[in-house]
């Protein structure tokens, strides 16, 4: 495989970090950076495939409306609690609940991952 070198300056924690990652796995620090490397452009790649998926559906029709959606993610907030063993009646104002943002988060992945895009109004 043919290869070569390119630099980068990172901040003094971060190199910090690698250092120790690297003494804790015996390894080079090259290797923790190409392997941190690999990650994020296969992670980037898999993004943008996602991102012209969903826009296609956007060029086929292929919606959601916010309503809905935000209906789905309200229900998603009040399953989650009663399968954790809560009582709905714990949940907190849906706007201000920490928790009802990750489900809104999941909410969009799945709908990635799903075929349907996300439309905000």
């Amino acid at each position: 495989m043919n290869t070569r070198v390119v630099t980068a300056h990172i901040p003094n924690e971060l190199a910090d970090q690698i250092d120790q990652i690297a003494a804790r796995l015996d390894r080079p620090k090259g290797w923790i950076v190409k392997q941190a490397l690999v990650s994020w452009v296969e992670l980037e790649a898999k993004r943008h495939q996602l991102t012209l998926e969903g826009l296609a559906d956007v060029d086929a029709g292929r919606l959601v409306d916010h309503v809905s959606i935000d209906a789905w993610a309200k229900n998603l907030d009040k399953l989650a609690w009663e399968t954790a063993g809560f009582p709905c009646s714990l949940t907190l104002d849906p706007l201000n609940n920490l928790f009802h943002a990750i489900c809104r988060y999941v909410v969009l992945y799945l709908q990635i991952k799903s075929g349907f895009a996300y439309v905000k109004h």
